[in-house]
């Protein structure tokens, strides 16, 4: 805690300051609301999200026809454009010119 001793992390609906605070599986959402900020579940998949960080482990925050949702991201080989929809980085994706890159093991390519 903020005087350097040693404390269970918050668990859900209890007040934090960062995501690392939160139990496993839980993010640190601010509430407009309240104007607090609780630990909450981290968004599955098709559930709405704003960022990648909404999202439970190898969920990814992408853009779709019901708005932001968490989806699940891409294998090795797979086409991409964000390293985000990637379990890995994306190779060769150029975002000027609109063309797809590659899932893979290497760091962007372009």
């Amino acid at each position: 805690d903020a005087d350097g001793t040693c404390a269970a992390r918050p668990d859900e609906g209890e007040p934090c300051e960062f995501d690392s605070d939160c139990q496993e599986g839980l993010r640190c959402d601010y509430d407009i609301d309240t104007s607090e900020s609780l630990c909450t579940p981290r968004s599955r998949q098709r559930e709405s999200c704003s960022s990648g960080s909404d999202c439970v482990a190898g969920l990814y925050c992408a853009a779709g026809a019901d708005g932001m949702t968490c989806a699940a991201q891409n294998a090795d080989g797979a086409e991409c454009m964000d390293d985000t929809e990637c379990d890995h980085d994306r190779v060769g994706a150029d975002s000027t010119t609109g063309t797809p890159g590659v899932c893979g093991l290497a760091c962007d390519g372009v």
